[in-house]
């Protein structure tokens, strides 16, 4: 019996001692993961008049965060609506209110006043492919007329 458990308790203790041997190398540095900056955040500021927006268009990148600050210039009720993506709701004259998104994909958003219908009140943003991030914080992109 002594020499069965000789015969693996010597073996067992040969790995034991191995596994000590081969554990981690403190000279390595710790790993780290790499992490995909975030663009910088745009902010759009768009007035509501009678019957139009100014700007009425303008561009955003896929993936960045897009802050609106609507400001109501007009003399009646408006609204900036984005179908799906970002509604002011009603904003009666002198009013502001902000809406923020993040568009996911290329392509073109309408936004319109749901008070005045698409047909008479609305503009375009035309939302570009994702690119790096910029250092140096918020952009600030004035939309075109």
């Amino acid at each position: 019996m002594r020499l069965l458990a000789s015969i693996l308790v010597v073996p067992l203790m040969g790995l034991v001692m191995l596994s000590a041997a081969c554990g981690g190398d403190d000279d390595d540095p710790p790993a780290t993961a790499t992490v995909a900056p975030t663009p910088a955040p745009t902010v759009l500021n768009v007035a509501t008049l009678d019957n139009s927006f100014s700007p009425a268009a303008g561009s955003v990148r896929a993936g960045q965060k897009v802050t609106v600050n609507v400001k109501n210039d007009g003399q009646r009720p408006h609204s900036f609506t984005i179908d799906g993506v970002a509604d002011t709701g009603r904003l009666d004259a002198g009013m502001s209110k902000t809406v923020e998104f993040t568009p996911n994909s290329a392509g073109s958003l309408a936004f319109y006043c749901t008070i005045h219908t698409a047909a008479v009140m609305s503009g375009t943003l035309t939302v570009s492919a994702s690119a790096a991030a910029e250092p140096g914080g918020g952009v600030e992109v004035a939309l075109a007329p």
